[in-house]
């Protein structure tokens, strides 16, 4: 009898110590959970108020994160990247607004002289009978035949393109007259210029350029430059990056300018800026890009931003930070202007558009010696003009075809900056900017 009644209280003390044993492991789970909780709070708030510092200390220094377009509730802040923050690169530039004087220079007009070949044009194409015949029209006039969507002719008369020569005549106290072959050293063809005193912020001289809008191509690499400087300093320009194989494949699709990178090369942040502006290397652009930014997307946030504080004009919107033909991508010939204007302010875009030639770190046995890279456009105008400082950026699209911005300090101590677009070849470009500076600076 009192073995059964000692089993029934063994058995209530095993239920007993079960139950507390149960409750204890509860209260554990319980204690943890709630310790998570309060940690992911704290650390929610904590990242909030990161962001909050990181968007104060922007609007500070002029500087936030912003779509091309007003910012919207909707708009997602980018997350950055672990370089120096917009207070430690962030500089300021002049704001400047170019006034014409009466001493402006106007050029001749090249929608005169387009007019008068398109009359021409109509005349002899509607006299044009065989396909030979109207073929000869075509190569006289450089025509372009009007096309719709899918690439199909509309039918109507095709559109003279025809580039002509307009000779210069220098001012009185031109420092550097061109005396010999004329055609190279005082004529352009392009058919908008403008060329800008950066000492007074007066127009020199201007062809067509006054509110043009203009297709900028690779000369959008300069505000890509202007951009991602905010964010670099000397201590993360030997930062290495790995070239992917798929900005390699999709510069090569564009059949853009590149550096040459290959899969998986070690490069630097420094070759990579240099790389951009020397020789207009896109891969080196969008690893650049990619460095400063994380993506292409939150990049152009940044990018358009600076355009905004540059004092650009409605008209300026960029939609990559390559250049590549986009009907969304433009600017005015001003607002180039002031793009390079900005450059020749900042000593890392000014140094990289200085350079004839620059060499890429080395790379094993692929690579021992690195890559060698030049500008033909500053090169090919020092031999042809005395100067203390040039820089250059050129471009070219389909859509625009050749353009240049460059700056020029004259052995007198003065700067200016020369825009042309809409030229018909990178030669004739470079003559263009040798004619302007020899027949209108001092």
């Amino acid at each position: 009898m009192e073995k059964k009644k000692l089993g029934k209280t063994l058995i209530v003390l095993d239920i007993l110590i079960a139950l507390i044993f149960l409750a204890l492991v509860g209260f554990v789970i319980y204690s943890l959970l709630i310790k998570k909780d309060k940690k992911e709070n704290a650390s929610s708030e904590s990242i909030s108020e990161s962001l909050s510092k990181l968007t104060s200390e922007s609007d500070t220094e002029s500087v936030n994160i912003a779509s091309p377009n007003e910012a919207s509730d909707t708009d997602a802040e980018p997350e950055f990247f672990s370089l120096a923050t917009p207070a430690d690169a962030y500089m300021e530039y002049s704001k400047r607004e170019f006034k014409k004087t009466e001493n402006t220079v106007e050029l001749e007009s090249s929608s005169v002289k387009q007019a008068e070949l398109q009359e021409q044009l109509n005349a002899e194409w509607q006299s044009a009978v065989t396909d030979e015949e109207k073929q000869t029209v075509l190569n006289k006039y450089s025509a372009r035949i009007p096309v719709d969507e899918s690439g199909n002719s509309t039918g109507e008369t095709p559109i003279a393109t025809y580039y002509n020569l307009l000779r210069l005549t220098p001012a009185e106290n031109a420092a550097y007259p061109a005396t010999s072959n004329l055609d190279n050293n005082q004529a352009i063809v392009s058919r908008y210029a403008l060329l800008v005193d950066l000492d007074t912020n007066e127009i020199v001289a201007q062809r067509d350029s006054e509110d043009q809008v203009i297709v900028p191509a690779s000369m959008t690499k300069v505000l890509t430059a202007l951009t991602a400087a905010d964010y670099l300093t000397e201590d993360n320009l030997d930062d290495e990056y790995i070239m992917p194989q798929d900005i390699i494949d999709y510069c090569i699709d564009q059949e853009a300018s590149r550096v040459g990178y290959l899969d998986g090369e070690p490069t630097t942040v420094r070759d990579m800026f240099y790389g951009m502006l020397v020789t207009s290397g896109a891969d080196a652009t969008l690893g650049l890009v990619n460095y400063v930014a994380g993506s292409e997307e939150d990049f152009m946030k940044l990018m358009n931003q600076k355009a905004r504080e540059l004092g650009l004009s409605e008209e300026a919107n960029f939609t990559n930070p390559i250049g590549l033909y986009d009907p969304d991508l433009h600017c005015t010939m001003s607002d180039m202007a002031k793009i390079m204007a900005a450059a020749t302010e900042n000593p890392l875009c000014a140094d990289a558009m200085q350079q004839k030639t620059y060499v890429t770190i080395p790379w094993g046995e692929e690579l021992p010696e690195g890559i060698t890279i030049c500008n033909e456009f500053v090169d090919n105008i020092l031999i042809q003009l005395p100067a203390n400082g040039l820089g250059a950026k050129t471009g070219y699209v389909d859509e625009g075809g050749f353009c240049a911005a460059s700056f020029l300090k004259t052995e007198s101590g003065k700067t200016y900056v020369l825009v042309t677009a809409d030229c018909n070849s990178k030669w004739r470009v470079i003559h263009d900017h040798v004619s302007l500076y020899r027949s209108y600076t001092y």
